[in-house]
């Protein structure tokens, strides 16, 4: 780790950022290229982490690490409970890759920064939407009972 990721850290430990653990916010600033993490909106759970901003008409995904199916789940229940449009978030790792896994669309490509804007829109409100934050309750294995056959 070098001293500049060190120092980044130890800024966020001091911000009050003790629920995130040091080895996930080592792991997302080397892999993002990142050069700040944004702690307002953060959510903490087993899956990993994610902070984000609301516009009028979407969730932007600022800083996301862990199981990406996931946050993709949770940010579009996230998205429906709001009454947003889309998600947004930005990468500069290959947007092929986003597009395949989690059915989202290139719209802007910055330049100066070197990543690429994605959304992925919402379509019209399920019925069966369940609020995120059931999603970060630890769901409890569920044991089937085997069936005696005489």
């Amino acid at each position: 780790m070098n001293s500049q990721m060190k120092k980044m850290i130890d800024n966020l430990r001091l911000k009050g950022i003790k629920a995130v653990p040091s080895e996930w916010l080592k792991r997302y600033l080397e892999k993002s290229k990142a050069d700040f993490f944004m702690a307002n909106n953060l959510v903490v759970c087993e899956k990993g982490f994610a902070s984000y901003l609301l516009t009028h008409d979407a969730v932007f995904i600022v800083d996301c690490y862990g199981d990406g199916m996931f946050w993709k789940k949770f940010f579009i229940k996230f998205g429906y409970e709001l009454g947003k449009k889309r998600i947004i978030f930005a990468t500069r790792r290959n947007p092929k890759a986003f597009e395949r896994r989690f059915g989202v669309r290139v719209i802007d490509y910055d330049e100066e920064d070197k990543s690429w804007l994605l959304e992925f829109r919402l379509k019209k409100k399920s019925k069966k939407n369940v609020p995120p934050s059931e999603l970060l309750k630890k769901k409890k294995k569920q044991v089937k009972k085997k069936e005696v056959v005489k």
